[in-house]
């Protein structure tokens, strides 16, 4: 377990389980902003944030084991070296003392052959019925969508989100989602309500990497 820590915001993260970021706590809460593992069949390998290199869901990364490179009380750099020759970077920060989490991490080919890439973020929130996705598309429109039963939105081309998306609950924390729209080719809203899960994901565009090149999947969440 590593443990960042300011003034706002306490996080967890597991590299064990894939850099897995298990909690996300305001100080002074007790209520974890992130869903449990729980006693679903892939427990401990489940909940929390998770991400993958290719776009399949538990696509490549999900649950390999990270090491940790680099670490401070605000920040860990997370290293994978993948058998087929894909290094994954993962850096985790909080800035000074803000509600602001930021991920970043870098999908580079340390091999001799080209590689295919599709990487997707997958953070589960624990956001639950009454709450409310709202967000500005690439068009101008102003959308907001319940989180009610079971649901889910693929927005992209001129439906794509603006770079922010921003959900929230009476009682809870305002999140706000943002990330580079130059970067990302769909946001996916997927929600089970009774569960108290609401996910934002992000998914880039599959590149092929040559030897040497680099793509990197960035997002950062505002609490308020």
């Amino acid at each position: 377990m590593v443990t960042l820590q300011n003034r706002a915001l306490r996080v967890d993260l597991v590299p064990a389980l894939g850099g897995r970021i298990v909690r996300i706590l305001p100080t002074g809460k007790e209520r974890n902003l992130l869903t449990d593992a729980g006693s679903t069949p892939e427990a401990p390998a489940d909940g929390g944030y998770e991400e993958y290199a290719l776009r399949e869901y538990r696509g490549l990364g999900w649950r390999e084991a990270f090491t940790v490179r680099a670490a401070s009380s605000t920040q860990v750099l997370l290293e994978l070296q993948l058998p087929n020759g894909l290094e994954v970077l993962r850096t985790v920060s909080l800035l000074g003392d803000s509600a602001q989490v930021v991920v970043e991490t870098a999908y580079r080919n340390r091999g001799e052959a080209p590689l295919s890439v599709s990487p997707r973020s997958h953070p589960e929130f624990a956001y639950g019925e009454g709450a409310r996705y709202q967000w500005r598309s690439l068009s101008g429109a102003r959308s907001e969508q319940a989180v009610l039963d079971f649901g889910y939105l693929e927005l992209a081309g001129e439906n794509l989100p603006d770079g922010e998306i921003t959900l929230q609950e009476r009682g809870m924390p305002t999140l706000r989602l943002r990330f580079p729209k130059e970067a990302v080719e769909q946001v996916y809203l997927n929600w089970y309500a009774p569960a108290r899960r609401a996910n934002i994901e992000l998914f880039l565009p599959e590149k092929e990497l040559k030897p040497g090149e680099t793509v990197t999947l960035r997002w950062e969440i505002v609490m308020q």
